[in-house]
């Protein structure tokens, strides 16, 4: 419960930037999940946590102004 609390304070008050660090955080996380389930045959069980990271990538993709300066096409290409 106290790292559900934790979580929950640091999702509140965090900063934007904060909050976009810690889904790429997360999704690197699940990415390391997904290779072992994949090392251990477990395709199937992994799709749910690609299907998350996909989620989270667009989550990241939604926050970047398409104005067509080089700095959101530089964002763009790295999430």
């Amino acid at each position: 419960m106290d790292a559900d609390l934790f979580l929950k304070q640091e999702v509140e008050f965090s900063s934007p930037a904060r909050l976009r660090f810690l889904l790429i955080q997360k999704a690197a996380g699940l990415c390391d999940v997904i290779q072992k389930q994949w090392d251990c045959g477990q395709q199937a069980e992994s799709i749910q946590w690609i299907i998350r990271v996909q989620d989270i990538l667009s989550e990241l993709l939604d926050g970047v102004q398409q104005n067509g300066s080089a700095l959101s096409s530089t964002v763009s290409d790295l999430y």
